[in-house]
């Protein structure tokens, strides 16, 4: 019996869709599960919300919620390919980001 794994994806399954992370059932216990990330490049910024567009082309939108230093971080790093780590809700316009390190 092979082991369980999920994926979130954008687009429809039938047509072309792009995986953004997928959490297989052994990472479930790891230190890092309860963290979504993301890798991308720091599009545009608006006030403390930023655009990250991923190399796919798909863009997501996040709000630094008025953190100065992490909005900082944005701003310096605009343009450069960067790990977002970020809390979400079904309800919300935009994801929260926690972090941003530069992607090596």
């Amino acid at each position: 019996m092979g082991g369980e794994i999920s994926v979130y994806y954008l687009g429809e399954l039938s047509n072309n869709p792009v995986a953004f992370y997928t959490i297989t059932e052994d990472a479930l216990e790891g230190e890092d599960a309860d963290h979504l990330k993301v890798k991308g490049t720091i599009e545009s910024v608006d006030g403390d919300v930023f655009t990250l567009k991923s190399d796919d082309t798909h863009s997501f939108r996040f709000t630094t919620d008025g953190n100065n230093d992490l909005t900082k971080e944005v701003e310096t790093n605009k343009g450069k390919t960067v790990e977002v780590s970020y809390s979400t809700s079904l309800k919300a316009r935009v994801s929260l980001a926690e972090s941003i390190k530069v992607a090596e």
